[in-house]
C-alpha cells in the first residue's frame, strides 16, 4: 500500500508539471542580455524569446533511408538553429535591448513517424519526439555577432567561423512525447504544389533546386541540465523547462536556406550543398542531401522554421515537499473520516 501511494504521490505531482507545461502556464525570468546583471542594465519579467527565421533540416538515421517517404514507426534525426530576434513580456511586448550582441541556439534530436496519410509531396505526416539518438539544446552568447542564415555557420559551437569565441550560457535535453502535455510532437502538410525555387528568399542562391510547398508546427519540451552562466539567468535553473514552439514552411521565403547544420558533437553536416552568394570566408557545406526537389527526391528534408520559447520554473524542492505535505495532510483526513 505504501508503494501505492508513492506512486500516486509521484503521478499527481508529475500531472502539475505536465499540466502547467501543456496549458501554456509559463513563468518570467530575469534575464541580461550581456551578463552585467547590474539594477540598471537587468532585464526584468522576460516571458519569451522570440527568435528569427531559420532552418530546420530532418536527416535520416538509416543507411539508404529518405526521409521524405516516411513509414509508420520509422526513425529521423532533425537539426535546427536560430538567432535571437527580440525579447517579449508577459504582454508580449518587446522588453530590453540586445545591445549589438548575438544569442543563437543549436538543437538536435529524433522523431518517430507516428502517422502518414496521402502521398509523397501530397499528404500529413506527423512526428514523436523519442529518446535517444544526438539530442542537444544550447543557447549561445557571442559579443561578435557571427551567424550566417546562408551558410548556417556561428551559431555557437562552430569555432572554425565563430573566432570570436561564442559562449555556452546553457543546456539542455529534448523531453519526449508527453500525451499529457501534447508536447513532444510535429505535423507537416504539402499541397501537392511545387515551387520552382528552394531559396524564395532574395536572390536564388541554390541554382535548379526546387521544393514542395506545405505548411506545419511543432512543441518541444526541453529540460534545462546545465546553466553555465547565471549572470544571464538568474531565476531559471537546472532542472527547469524550456518550452519551443516552431512554426515550420517550404519552400524558404523569410530567410536564405541555411547550407550547413551543426551536430552536438560539433560536426558539420550538409543540407543543400554550397551556396552561391555566400559572404568571404563563410563557405557552406558540399554535397546536395535534398535533391533536385526538397521534399521528394532527397534522402533529406530541409524547412524554414520560425520558433518562439517560454520558460517554466519548475517548484523548488521545498515547494516540492509542501505539495507532498499537503498530499499527506489530505490522505491523513480521508483516513480519519472513514473513523
Amino acid at each position: 500500500m505504501a508503494n501505492i501511494k508513492h506512486h500516486i504521490a509521484l503521478g499527481a505531482l508529475a500531472t502539475v508539471f505536465a499540466g502547467s507545461a501543456g496549458a501554456g502556464q509559463t513563468s518570467s525570468i530575469q534575464f541580461d542580455p550581456d551578463g552585467n546583471f547590474s539594477a540598471s542594465n537587468a532585464v526584468q519579467s522576460v516571458a519569451s524569446f522570440d527568435w528569427l527565421p531559420n532552418s530546420a533540416l530532418v536527416t535520416s538515421t538509416v543507411a539508404g533511408q529518405s526521409v521524405t517517404n516516411p513509414t509508420f514507426g520509422s526513425v529521423v534525426q532533425a537539426y535546427s538553429h536560430a538567432r535571437l530576434g527580440s525579447i517579449l513580456d508577459g504582454d508580449g511586448n518587446k522588453t530590453g535591448s540586445l545591445n549589438g550582441f548575438e544569442l543563437t541556439f543549436e538543437t538536435g534530436f529524433r522523431e518517430t513517424v507516428s502517422s502518414f496519410t496521402g502521398s509523397i509531396g501530397f499528404g500529413s505526416v506527423g512526428y514523436q519526439i523519442t529518446a535517444g539518438g544526438d539530442n542537444f539544446f544550447r543557447i549561445y552568447y557571442d559579443p561578435s555577432p557571427g551567424s550566417n542564415a546562408l551558410t548556417g555557420r556561428g551559431y555557437g559551437s562552430d569555432a572554425v567561423q565563430d573566432t570570436a569565441g561564442a559562449v555556452l550560457l546553457l543546456e539542455g535535453t529534448v523531453l519526449p512525447y508527453d500525451p499529457t502535455s501534447g508536447r513532444g510532437q510535429s505535423n507537416f502538410i504539402t499541397t501537392g504544389q511545387t515551387s520552382t525555387r528552394l531559396d524564395n528568399f532574395g536572390t536564388n542562391n541554390y541554382g535548379t533546386i526546387s521544393s514542395v510547398v506545405g505548411q506545419g508546427s511543432s512543441t518541444l519540451a526541453v529540460q534545462i541540465t546545465n546553466i553555465y552562466r547565471t549572470d544571464f539567468f538568474q531565476n531559471f535553473r537546472s532542472g527547469d523547462l524550456l518550452l519551443l514552439d516552431t512554426q515550420l514552411n517550404a519552400p524558404f521565403t523569410q530567410v536564405d536556406p541555411s547550407s550547413c547544420f551543426t551536430t552536438g558533437s560539433g560536426t558539420l553536416i550538409s543540407g543543400p550543398g554550397s551556396p552561391t552568394g555566400a559572404p568571404s570566408g563563410k563557405s557552406g557545406c558540399a554535397g546536395n542531401k535534398l535533391g533536385s526537389r526538397n521534399g521528394t527526391t532527397g534522402p533529406w528534408f530541409e524547412l524554414q522554421a520560425d520558433a518562439s520559447s517560454s520558460f517554466l520554473v519548475v517548484p523548488e524542492p521545498g515547494g516540492i515537499a509542501l505539495l507532498g505535505l499537503g498530499l499527506g495532510l489530505l490522505s491523513l483526513t480521508r483516513r480519519k473520516a472513514r473513523h
